[in-house]
């Protein structure tokens, strides 16, 4: 079976990963990565996949290690790490969320962004 060569564009996405901050902060990320799937699909190997473990720990390591005091400056960095770490990742769109803010009546604050890889990048 033949196939196209156009790339064929999806997204690898992972929901409520918890990122500890400290010994008291808990902040919770919803990460899409846009991959270009087609060759994963053509090799069918996990070795060809962006490793969801490994986009986990991304996440995990810069909310756990990064000083700021802003929410949208830990989003940055991370957003920024994925695309670092993953050659493969073309678009990451992050939400980053602290439950229970202190001072809020609210469920949560949260900042959103889509970063997306510069040509040549």
């Amino acid at each position: 079976m033949a196939h196209a060569e156009h790339p064929i564009v999806g997204s690898i996405q992972l929901r409520g990963v918890r990122c500890p901050r400290g010994e008291t902060t808990l902040l919770l990320a919803d990460v899409s990565v846009q991959v270009d799937l087609r060759a994963v699909a053509e090799h069918d190997v996990l070795d060809a996949a962006l490793d969801f473990a490994a986009l986990a720990a991304a996440l995990k390591d810069v909310v756990a290690s990064e000083p700021r005091e802003l929410l949208e400056a830990v989003a940055v960095s991370a957003a920024d790490e994925v695309l670092r770490r993953f050659r493969s990742a073309e678009v990451v769109w992050l939400r980053l969320a602290k439950p229970n803010p202190a001072g809020l009546d609210a469920a949560e604050e949260a900042v959103e962004l889509r970063a997306a890889r510069t040509p040549g990048g």
